[in-house]
């Protein structure tokens, strides 16, 4: 996957000519934040308290890292920003490990004038999340995280989902 996005890098920015590429900041953790995953904790309609926290415990490492990469080409300055995060991953949720790339170029008019041009994200792969249900004795389906019915659930927006802004900014600045 880093070899795909290091290549589409070189053949969108390659030239003859030699460009340097300077890696301005890293940003790095070791928490899963992209997704608010259930407790597992809930109160049945009869007063019962449920503990179903260990079907959303983890199995996988977690990370999320962003490479801040910037790259002047005449009056143009582009800054690249390059995001991995591996996902979540339990016995009743599991969110896809998701990569991106967002692209900023900003040209210099004059001296006090600048346009900027800012996609985020340009590219995007991975990052759906999906629920399973748990079974009752009777093999009724239901939601772990809340105890409602699973079609409720379902039908009642409940399940956990990832949806990413996708943006296109563009900003004219004068300096005085």
């Amino acid at each position: 996957m880093i070899n795909k996005i290091l290549m589409f890098f070189f053949v969108v920015f390659f030239n003859i000519s030699a460009y340097a590429f300077e890696l301005v900041k890293i940003e790095a953790s070791g928490d899963f934040e992209r997704v608010d995953v259930w407790s597992g904790k809930f109160t049945d309609l009869s007063g019962k308290v449920w503990d179903t926290s260990k079907y959303y415990s983890q199995d996988n490492e977690s990370y999320n890292t962003s490479f801040f990469i910037n790259h002047d080409l005449n009056r143009f300055k582009f800054t690249t920003k390059i995001f991995l995060d591996s996902g979540y991953d339990s016995a009743l949720i599991d969110v896809d490990p998701l990569y991106y790339i967002s692209l900023s170029a900003k040209y210099q008019l004059s001296e006090n004038e600048k346009i900027k041009a800012v996609i985020d994200p340009i590219i995007k792969m991975g990052g759906g999340v999906t629920e399973s249900a748990c079974y009752d004795d009777f093999r009724r389906a239901f939601h772990c995280g809340t105890g409602l019915a699973w079609s409720d659930a379902q039908s009642g927006g409940f399940l956990k989902k990832y949806e990413q802004d996708q943006s296109i900014n563009i900003s004219y600045t004068i300096g005085f």
